[in-house]
C-alpha cells in the first residue's frame, strides 16, 4: 500500500504540470498553388496504388511484385524506417516514469559470535518533470522523423515501381530494336549477294559493290550494338529485382512481349491537380523533416532552464533474512533535484544556434522539394503531350518511307537510279524504324513520370492518420 502512495506521489506532478514547450510552433508553409478543375482531377484517380496495372501487362505485373519483395534498396529503406521507430519509441519513454526494482540479502562475518548484515528488497521510481517540455520536444521530433522515414521509404518505393517500369519499356523497345536491325542486316546480305553476282557478270560496277558491303557492315555493327544494350539492359532488371550474382549471371533472361502490344492510356487532361502534388511522399518526408528539426528548437532552448527530477524508493529491510517482510521491517523515501547550467562554454547557446540554423536548412530543403514536384509535374504533362504527337509523325514518316523503298526499289531493279538512291532510302527507313520503337518506348515512360509525378497513388490522409481509415479498408 505504501508503494502505491509512492507512485502516486510520484506521478502526479505530470497530471499538474502540462509540459510548455518553448520553441516557435510549426507552421505549415504557405504557398501561391495554381487553380485546380475537377475534370482534370477525375481523371487522375486512375492513378490509384497499383497504376502500373493500367497497362494491361502481365509481366510486367509479376516483376513488379518480385521486385517490391527482394529489392536491396526496398530492404534498407525498410530498416532505416524501424531504426525510426525504434528511436521514436526511446523518445517517449523519457517522458515516461522508470520503475526499478532491487533484492539484496546479505550476510557478513565480523570475527565476531554474531552473524551481522541487512537483507533489502526495495522498489524505486523516478521521473524528470518535463516543465519546459524537452521531453515532449524530443518525443515530437522522433515521432517527425519517424514519419519523416515512412515517407522515404514510400518514396523509394515508389521510384523503384517506376524503375522497374521503365527498365521493362526499355528492355521492350530494345528487343524490338533489335529484331529490326537483324531483319534488315538478312536483307543487306541478301543485297551483297544479289550486287555480288551482277558486279562478278559485269552489271554494276565495283563502286556500287562496296557501298552496298559498307551498308551490310554498317547494319551488322548496329545489330551488335543493340545485342549489347539489351543484355545490359536486362541485368539492370535483374538487378532492380533483387537477384543474386549468380541468378544474373546464370538465370534465365526475363519474360517479354511486344512493346507495340503495351496498352497506352488515353490522352491526359491540360493540368495536373496541385492537391495531387502535395500528397507525394517525397513532400511529405520534407515537411516531416521541418518539423522535426522544429521541435529540436524547442528542446535546445528548455537547456537554459533547471531539470528538475524526482525519485522514491519503498521497500523493506531487516538484518535477520527470515524477518525482511514483516510491517516493522519497511521503508520510504522520497526526494527531489535540480540542476541549472550555469556555464558550459557556450555549448547551449552553439545547440540553439544549430537548431535554429537546421530548421532553416530544412525550409529551404522543403521549399525547394515544392517547387521540384512542380517542375517535374508539368515536364511530365509536356512530355505525354508531345511523345504521343512525336509517336504518331513518326508512325507516318515510317510508312511513307517503306513505301518510297518500295518505289526506289522497282526504279533501281529497272535500271532507272543508282545504287545510292536506294542506299540512302534504306538508311532512312531502318533510322524511321527504330525511332518509331524509342518513340513508343518514351510514350510509356512518360506515362510513368506522370504516375510518379502525381505521387503514385500515395494517399497522404491515410498515410498520417491510419487509424481514421482503418474501417474502411
Amino acid at each position: 500500500m505504501k508503494m502505491c502512495k509512492i507512485f502516486l506521489l510520484l506521478t502526479l506532478p505530470l497530471l499538474i504540470f502540462n509540459a510548455c514547450m518553448l520553441g516557435p510552433k510549426y507552421k505549415k508553409p504557405v504557398y501561391d498553388l495554381p487553380q485546380n478543375t475537377a475534370s482534370d482531377e477525375d481523371y487522375y484517380i486512375s492513378f490509384r496504388p497499383n497504376w502500373w496495372k493500367m497497362f494491361k501487362d502481365e509481366n510486367l505485373n509479376k516483376i513488379i511484385h518480385e521486385a517490391l519483395i527482394y529489392n536491396t534498396d526496398l530492404i534498407a529503406a525498410t530498416a532505416r524506417l524501424d531504426y525510426a521507430r525504434a528511436n521514436y519509441i526511446s523518445a517517449r519513454a523519457g517522458r515516461m516514469p522508470a520503475l526499478t526494482a532491487s533484492v539484496n540479502p546479505a550476510k557478513a562475518d565480523s570475527n565476531t559470535p554474531y552473524i551481522t548484515g541487512t537483507s533489502e528488497a526495495a522498489l524505486s521510481a523516478s521521473f524528470e518533470l518535463d516543465l519546459f517540455g524537452k521531453y515532449r520536444a524530443l518525443s515530437k521530433s522522433a515521432y517527425a522523423n519517424w514519419l519523416s522515414s515512412k515517407a522515404a521509404r514510400e518514396q523509394v518505393r515508389l521510384t523503384l515501381i517506376g524503375q522497374v517500369a521503365k527498365a521493362y519499356f526499355k528492355m521492350l523497345s530494345l528487343d524490338l530494336q533489335l529484331k529490326i536491325a537483324q531483319y534488315t542486316l538478312k536483307s543487306r546480305e541478301e543485297d551483297y549477294r544479289i550486287y555480288k553476282i551482277r558486279f562478278e557478270n559485269g552489271y554494276i560496277n565495283k563502286v556500287d559493290l562496296k557501298r552496298v558491303e559498307a551498308e551490310m557492315y554498317s547494319v551488322s555493327t548496329q545489330v551488335e550494338n543493340t545485342t549489347l544494350s539489351l543484355l545490359q539492359a536486362q541485368t539492370n532488371l535483374q538487378v532492380l529485382l533483387g537477384k543474386s550474382p549468380k541468378e544474373i549471371v546464370e538465370g534465365p533472361l526475363i519474360e517479354s512481349k511486344n512493346i507495340d502490344d503495351i496498352f497506352v492510356v488515353p490522352t491526359v487532361p491540360d493540368n495536373i491537380p496541385s492537391t495531387l502534388l502535395t500528397r507525394r511522399p517525397d513532400i511529405i518526408k520534407a515537411e516531416q523533416s521541418l518539423i522535426a528539426a522544429n521541435a529540436q528548437i524547442s528542446a535546445a532552448r528548455a537547456a537554459y532552464f533547471p531539470d528538475i527530477s524526482l525519485t522514491g524508493m519503498g521497500g523493506f529491510a531487516s538484518e535477520p533474512l527470515h524477518h525482511l517482510f514483516e510491517t516493522n521491517s519497511s521503508f520510504w523515501q522520497i526526494s527531489g533535484a535540480g540542476i541549472l547550467n550555469i556555464f558550459q562554454g557556450g555549448k547551449i547557446i552553439a545547440q540553439n544556434k544549430a537548431a535554429s540554423a537546421k530548421y532553416r536548412e530544412m525550409l529551404a530543403s522543403y521549399q525547394n522539394t515544392v517547387q521540384l514536384a512542380f517542375k517535374d509535374a508539368l515536364d511530365s504533362l509536356n512530355a505525354n503531350k508531345l511523345y504521343r504527337k512525336i509517336y504518331m509523325e513518326t508512325k507516318q514518316q515510317t510508312e511513307a518511307l517503306k513505301e518510297t523503298y518500295q518505289l526506289t526499289k522497282m526504279q533501281q531493279d529497272a535500271g532507272l537510279i543508282n545504287t545510292t538512291d536506294l542506299l540512302l532510302v534504306e538508311q532512312n527507313l531502318l533510322s524511321a524504324e527504330v525511332r518509331l520503337v524509342q518513340a513508343r518506348q518514351a510514350e510509356l515512360e512518360a506515362i510513368v513520370s506522370l504516375a510518379l509525378a502525381v505521387g503514385g497513388g500515395f494517399e497522404e490522409d491515410k498515410f498520417l492518420h491510419p487509424k481514421k481509415h482503418k474501417n474502411r479498408d
